[in-house]
């Protein structure tokens, strides 16, 4: 075991919870939470040195699976600090009694996953010592592998890279990972949901998983779904939603304010919903275009009442002062208390058999998208509607995606009422009617 080392890491080891865990009793429970908590960090920082010395040096058990990953983290061959948080780790190891053999120097002969035939890819993930965890859900991609033991292999995965990623600085690489789990469909997106209740996630890593959840299913299909579901289901899912509408409460909570107005269970129903998106706080580049997050405040400022504009303002205050919060656009409060005012009354809003009706919504600006279209036309019984989104900034994500389906109504009368009531939703949301 190394018995000196350079001055660099004496503040890493004072503040990684060596000197704290010499000093107070080992069996600490709150020592011991927050050593797991930097032990998770994937990025290789320095800080965890602290915490696998003590962990060497007490004899601290129970922490062999959290410092297992740094053995085969892929990190820099020319950071010293990297190749001494390995040797650390080892020592770490070794102490607990961890056979050596059970930890093989890394196998680089087929890094990449090169070789490894596509059925054997979601195994791949339990040979670190042979295999990027990275490389394989590359080769997962771009074999287009789905299989439920892809799902449950990436979601292990994904769980350790995001479980603490709140206390990191730089976001671990995750991306490719989340890309291969949105390969697999929507039998992937209770596993998408589980990322989202890890009490750690960081935020921009909650708001670029939430948003890839929305490009799964189609949208004209949760739309289907949605003119069809009675005022109890959605506000039953707004509560307490179910993956397949984790990403969609922007379209339910509109849909529940034009059934049932400013009853107080929606305006309930409104709130949990925010509670939910803005657990994490709002963080990266996509949270100023992710659906829910720019579009659940101005459902909040439309329905004008005390509770909700209450959860408006908190939402802000806590934005604004979120890990990552230089990202977030704040919330013009002014411009969204007219909101309630800039809508039409519902008389007003007109629709007829066979007219075409186009609704446009920018997310950014007027130029750079990402832009959301819905096209409405009533045939007889029927109302057809086309979504689609143009201009998406999701790097490895198709950068359009088009859905039509439509819902047949009792009557003419039935399916121009339904057309304007998506007409006053779409209002609602932010959309506006283009002109020809």
């Amino acid at each position: 075991m190394r018995k000196t080392i350079a001055p660099y890491y004496d503040l890493d080891i004072k503040s990684g919870l060596l000197y704290p865990l010499l000093k107070d009793d080992p069996r600490n429970a709150y020592w011991r939470e927050w050593t797991r908590r930097l032990l998770g960090n994937r990025n290789n920082n320095p800080r965890i040195y602290g915490p696998l010395r003590a962990i060497a040096e007490l004899k601290l058990t129970g922490f062999e699976a959290d410092i297992r990953y740094h053995i085969y983290s892929e990190a820099s061959i020319f950071e010293i600090a990297h190749a001494i948080i390995k040797e650390t780790t080892r020592d770490a190891l070794d102490s607990l009694g961890v056979a050596p053999e059970a930890l093989p120097e890394f196998d680089d002969e087929d890094e990449y996953a090169t070789d490894v035939v596509p059925e054997d890819l979601p195994d791949a993930f339990k040979h670190p010592e042979k295999y990027l965890p990275e490389s394989v859900c590359e080769r997962i991609i771009r074999e287009e592998y789905r299989h439920p033991e892809a799902i449950a292999a990436l979601s292990s995965y994904l769980k350790e890279m995001l479980q603490y990623s709140i206390d990191e600085k730089s976001s671990p690489d995750a991306w490719k990972g989340l890309l291969a789990l949105r390969i697999q469909g929507v039998g992937a997106l209770p596993a998408f949901a589980e990322l989202l209740e890890l009490p750690h996630i960081k935020p921009s890593q909650m708001t670029k998983t939430l948003y890839l959840m929305r490009t799964i299913e189609p949208e004209a299909d949760i739309r289907h779904w949605l003119y069809q579901a009675t005022e109890v289901e959605i506000l039953t899912q707004l509560h307490n939603a179910e993956p397949r509408f984790m990403p969609w409460l922007d379209l339910l909570a509109a849909r529940a304010w034009t059934l049932s107005g400013d009853k107080p269970a929606t305006i309930s129903a409104l709130c949990a919903a925010t509670a939910f998106r803005t657990r994490g706080l709002p963080g990266g580049k996509q949270c100023n275009e992710e659906p829910i997050l720019r579009r659940l405040p101005r459902i909040l400022a439309i329905a004008n009442t005390s509770q909700s504009l209450d959860c408006l303002q908190r939402l802000d205050q806590i934005a604004r002062s979120g890990h990552e919060y230089s990202d977030y656009k704040p919330l013009d409060l002014e411009a969204l208390a007219t909101s309630r005012e800039q809508l039409p009354p519902s008389h007003a809003i007109s629709a007829s058999q066979e007219e075409a009706i186009c609704l446009l919504q920018s997310m950014r600006d007027e130029v750079n998208g990402p832009f959301h279209h819905l096209n409405l036309k009533i045939s007889h019984t029927s109302v057809l509607f086309e979504c689609s989104l143009t201009g998406l900034h999701l790097h490895g994500v198709p950068q359009e995606s088009e859905s039509r389906a439509q819902i047949d109504c009792a009557s003419e009368a039935e399916a121009i009422h339904l057309a304007k009531s998506i007409i006053l939703e779409s209002l609602i949301l932010g959309y506006h009617i283009k002109t020809k």
